[in-house]
C-alpha cells in the first residue's frame, strides 16, 4: 500500500505558466570565457564584504509558496547553444509495497561499505575523557606526593629541560608539516584550506550518511511521479547542465529526495544526494528563489565544505586535548576544572567555529549566485528571499532570534545586503550567458513596499488607545 503524503498545499501549483519549462542555458559554449569571469567577481574586493555575517539555515519560512509545475514532463526544453551533457531521470529506491524515494542524474553504482574511517568519529570523545581523567589523576597524584618527592620532580625537569623544550619543538614541527602538507585550493574561489581527508574517505562518510538519512525518512519519501519532483528536477538540471564545465558539478551523481514533512529545509550532503523538505516551499515565493537555495546547496558541495569544516575542527580538537588536561591538572578541585572545560568550550565555539562556519555560508551564498545566474534565474529573488526572512524575524514571525554572533549561518540582512552588493557583476555575467532579459519590477522593490506596509501598521498599533477591562479601581 502507497503512502499517501498531504500535499495540500501543492494544489495550487498545477501548470499555470507552460512556458516555465524552458530553460534557457545558452552560456555552455562560452564556459572557457566565462571561469576566469566567475573567479574575478568572487575574488574581486570591491565586490565582497568582510565574512563576519551570519544567519541561519532555510529552516525559518514566508509566505505561500507558488511554485510552476508541468505534469508530464521528465526533460528539459532548452535552445541549441552547443554540445549539452544528456541527464538521465532514472527512479531508485523502489521496493515492494513501498514508495520509491529518489529521481537520480547519471546514475552509477553506488558503495555501500562501512569505512573504517568512521572509527576517527569515536576518538575525539574518548580522547577528552581520558584525558579528563588523566588530569584529575595526575593532580590527585601530585598532591599525595611529600615535598621531598616533588623537589627531585622539580631538579628533574630542570636538568633536562632542553631535551622537553625539543621534544615541544619537534611535535610542534610535526603538526604543522601535517597541517601544511593537507592544505588544498578551492575550486572556483581559489582559496587555500585544510581537508584532512582524501576524496574517496569522505565520499564513504558521505554514503553512510546517506543510507542514514535514507532510513530515517523513508516513510515519508514522495513518489517520483509526483509533480513536485519534476519541479525540483528541473532547477537541477537547470543549475547542473549551465554549470556541466565545473568538475565537482559534472563528475558527480545528483539524486533527489522529496521528503513529505512540514520542515523549511534543504540540504544536499557530499556525495550529491539532495534532500528537500516540503515545509520550505512554504518559505519561497516563485522557482527562482527555489533555485538560488539549491544552487547555494550545491556550492557546499562543489567547495567540499562538509570535509573542510570536520577536518578543521577535528585538528583543533586534537590541540586542545592538551589544553583539556592541563585544566584538569593544575586546577584545584573538579568543579573549577569543570566550569572551566564548559567556559573553553563555549569560547572555541563563539571564536572559531560559529565564525568559521559563517564564512563557509557567505563563500557558498557568492559561489551559489554565480551558479544560479549561469543558470539564467532571476538572481535577484535570492536577495529578495533573504530580505523577505528578515522581514518576517523582525515582525515576530519568527521564533528563532537571529543573534549573528550566536549563530552559524549570517543574519538574513546581513546575507541579503551582501548578496545585493555582488547582483551587479553577476547580472552582467547572466548578461555574458545570453540570458532572456529579466522583468522590469525588481523583486526587492516589492519586499520594500511590504516592508512599509508591516511599518505602517505597526504605528498604527501604537497610536491606538490601550483598552483594559474587567479591572475596578477605587479609592
Amino acid at each position: 500500500m502507497l503512502i499517501r503524503p498531504n500535499w495540500r498545499f501543492i494544489q495550487s501549483w498545477m501548470a499555470t505558466h507552460q512556458q516555465h519549462s524552458k530553460i534557457y542555458l545558452q552560456c555552455l559554449s562560452h564556459r572557457s570565457q566565462q571561469m576566469p569571469r566567475i573567479q574575478n567577481i568572487l575574488t574581486n574586493p570591491q565586490t565582497r564584504t568582510p565574512v563576519t555575517q551570519q544567519t541561519r539555515k532555510l529552516n525559518t519560512a514566508l509566505y505561500s509558496s507558488r511554485l510552476v509545475t508541468q505534469p508530464g514532463r521528465s526533460k528539459l526544453d532548452r535552445p541549441s547553444c552547443g554540445p549539452i551533457q544528456t541527464y538521465q531521470l532514472k527512479t531508485l529506491c523502489q521496493q515492494g509495497g513501498q514508495v520509491p524515494s529518489a529521481v537520480g542524474f547519471r546514475t552509477s553504482s553506488r558503495h555501500q561499505a562501512l569505512p573504517p574511517l568512521l572509527v576517527l568519529l569515536f576518538v575525539k570523545p574518548i580522547a577528552k575523557v581520558t584525558a579528563i581523567f588523566s588530569g584529575r589523576a595526575f593532580r590527585n597524584w601530585w598532591r599525595a606526593l611529600p615535598h621531598n618527592k616533588r623537589q627531585y620532580f622539580y631538579a628533574a625537569l630542570r636538568k633536562h629541560k632542553y631535551k622537553i623544550l625539543g621534544v615541544s619543538l619537534g611535535l610542534t614541527g610535526i603538526g604543522s608539516a601535517y597541517y601544511y602538507s593537507h592544505l588544498q585550493m578551492t575550486p572556483v574561489t581559489n582559496r587555500k584550506r585544510f581537508i584532512a581527508f582524501t576524496d574517496s574517505q569522505f565520499k564513504k562518510i558521505a554514503a553512510t550518511e546517506y543510507e542514514n538519512m535514507k532510513s530515517l525518512h523513508a516513510e515519508k519519501c514522495v513518489h517520483s511521479s509526483h509533480p513536485l519532483y519534476l519541479t525540483i528536477a528541473r532547477l537541477v538540471l537547470r543549475i547542473t547542465q549551465a554549470n556541466n564545465d565545473i568538475p565537482e558539478i559534472r563528475n558527480r551523481n545528483w539524486t533527489i529526495h522529496i521528503i513529505d514533512k512540514d520542515i523549511k529545509n534543504a540540504f544536499v550532503l557530499p556525495n550529491g544526494e539532495i534532500f528537500v523538505f516540503a515545509g520550505i516551499l512554504t518559505a519561497v515565493t516563485n522557482e527562482d528563489q527555489l533555485g538560488t537555495i539549491l544552487a547555494h546547496e550545491i556550492a557546499h558541495v562543489v567547495l567540499n565544505h562538509a570535509a573542510e569544516q570536520v577536518s578543521l575542527f577535528q585538528f583543533v580538537d586534537v590541540l586542545l586535548i592538551v589544553v583539556l588536561a592541563a585544566l584538569w591538572a593544575f586546577l584545584p578541585n573538579d568543579g573549577v576544572a569543570a566550569v572551566a572545560t564548559w567556559f573553553k568550550s563555549k569560547v572555541v565555539q563563539l571564536l572559531l567555529e560559529m565564525p568559521y562556519s559563517r564564512s563557509l555560508e557567505t563563500e557558498a551564498d557568492e559561489v551559489g549566485l554565480v551558479l544560479a545566474a549561469r543558470s539564467c534565474m532571476d538572481v535577484r529573488e535570492c536577495k529578495a528571499f533573504w530580505e523577505l526572512m528578515a522581514l518576517r524575524s523582525n515582525s515576530g514571525q519568527d521564533d528563532d532570534i537571529d543573534i549573528e554572533w550566536l549563530s552559524t549561518h549570517p543574519t538574513h540582512q546581513n546575507r541579503a545586503d551582501h548578496l545585493g552588493s555582488l547582483l551587479p557583476g553577476v547580472l552582467k555575467l547572466r548578461e555574458e550567458c545570453k540570458c532572456p532579459p529579466l522583468p522590469d519590477i525588481d523583486p526587492s522593490a516589492v519586499v520594500a513596499k511590504q516592508r512599509l506596509l508591516h511599518l505602517q501598521e505597526q504605528e498604527k498599533r501604537k497610536k491606538e488607545p490601550v483598552i483594559m477591562s474587567g479591572i475596578q479601581i477605587t479609592s
